[in-house]
């Protein structure tokens, strides 16, 4: 059955459901402490300082400072968990991802770059951790933190919150336009980056070929147009970004003016406290910094996605046939039976024949491209025959699994293999 990336998401977070459970309910006391700091704030104005009463305001900071150093036991506690919660998912992610690639055929790594498989496991899975706990934390508590507050504003004084909310509608459109310009920049800018990551990946795999053949200069003005390439995209979403972080700055200031300005004129009216005053000043500093951070949530979603699309992608390849039947003896005849091979719809191999007894010594001559490699290829099942059949001691290749059948046979080509390793370890 095939997986969706919103799917997949769900399938990760929920392997982690403890973690994610814990994160969930620290940052929800924490995002608590938040909302109800103002109206303890407001009381200490209102009650504690017009009485004079020494007694009270003591009460009331200690309770801020109790408040206070709770919300710092809880922010670590929520940070270490959600990075963790983060980490496990795509610790488990990247191990079901290379599982997938090691269960596909050979001609997969031929049609795919390997800096682009490399990019999967390790560049798409950090932005896919960032957005399980940033991305969760950020959207769901940014909007339980501004519905909360604009109750609390109501419930404190209706006229003074109707025209401090008044700029808050035309900031979000704002928000939301700008956001798509940015969007359409991010996913530029990636594929540029995605793009130099691979020029880059090529220059250093064919870096003796391209020194031996004076082709540095070359090289390097390859990667230099990739790199301005990727630079002008960049340039272009330059604007939209400044413009959101200026404008909700600009937001920010003009409401708290709003608020000294009605706030002045209700209290000498209208019997608004100063306490109401200093509270609102407060919760729209929330607004602030919580509009901010749903802004920065649109590059980690945009970037989270993508890195959980192309998983899926892989996830979601059929993975190599294996055969059932173990080879328990050892090999005493191989035949190519009738074999053809195409390869890109162009024939290799036509009705090819050939036995091989034990014992016998085979040399397979000829010139490049009549078959000699994709004969061994087919022969190790790196490739499956377009038609005809391979028999093991007249057993169906393809019915043999690969475990009992690679135990048996050896593969020496011209190529080296040397492993990141030691001796021992290459031995």
């Amino acid at each position: 059955m095939k997986k969706t990336s919103f799917g997949t998401l769900i399938y990760y977070l929920k392997k982690e459901n403890k973690l994610l459970l814990l994160f969930l309910g620290v940052r929800l006391a924490m995002t608590a402490i938040d909302v109800y700091s103002p109206l303890l704030i407001k009381n200490l104005i209102d009650d504690a300082l017009p009485s004079k009463n020494i007694d009270l305001l003591l009460k009331f900071s200690i309770v801020l400072i109790i408040l206070y150093i709770l919300r710092l036991f809880f922010a670590v506690n929520s940070q270490a968990n959600g990075k963790l919660m983060g980490s496990k998912i795509k610790q488990s992610m990247r191990n079901d991802l290379l599982k997938k690639l090691l269960n596909q055929p050979s001609e997969f790594f031929k049609k795919n770059q390997s800096g682009d498989l490399i990019s999967r496991v390790i560049n798409d899975l950090d932005s896919v951790s960032t957005l399980c706990h940033r991305g969760l934390e950020d959207f769901i508590f940014s909007v339980i933190t501004i519905i909360a507050s604009i109750f609390i504003m109501i419930d404190f004084d209706l006229k003074l919150s109707l025209i401090t909310l008044f700029p808050l509608p035309l900031t979000l459109i704002f928000v939301y336009k700008e956001n798509k310009k940015m969007k359409a920049g991010h996913r530029s800018v990636r594929k540029n980056s995605g793009l130099l990551s691979a020029n880059l990946h090529d220059i250093l795999r064919t870096i003796s070929f391209l020194k031996d053949n004076y082709l540095e200069d070359y090289a390097q003005k390859r990667f230099l147009e990739k790199n301005d390439t990727l630079l002008e995209s960049e340039k272009k979403n330059m604007i939209p970004s400044s413009l959101i972080v200026s404008g909700v700055t600009f937001y920010s200031n003009i409401t708290q003016l709003i608020i000294i300005l009605a706030g002045g004129y209700l209290y000498i009216k209208d019997g608004v406290t100063m306490g109401i005053i200093l509270s609102f000043l407060l919760l729209v500093d929330r607004f602030r910094l919580r509009i901010m951070r749903m802004v920065g949530l649109v590059d980690i979603y945009q970037k989270g996605i993508s890195g959980v699309n192309r998983f899926t992608e892989i996830i979601n390849l059929d993975s190599r046939m294996d055969g059932d039947i173990p080879l328990t003896e050892p090999i005493t005849s191989i035949e190519f039976k009738n074999i053809g091979f195409s390869y890109d719809e162009k024939s290799i191999l036509q009705n090819f024949n050939l036995k091989i007894e034990k014992g016998e010594k085979i040399a397979l001559v000829g010139e490049s491209g009549i078959g000699k490699s994709t004969t061994a290829s087919l022969l190790k099942r790196a490739l499956l025959p377009t038609n005809g059949e391979i028999l093991i001691n007249n057993i169906p290749l393809n019915k043999i699994t690969f475990k009992t059948y690679l135990e048996r046979l050896g593969i020496v080509d011209q190529s080296d293999y040397i492993i990141n390793g030691s001796l021992i370890d290459n031995i």
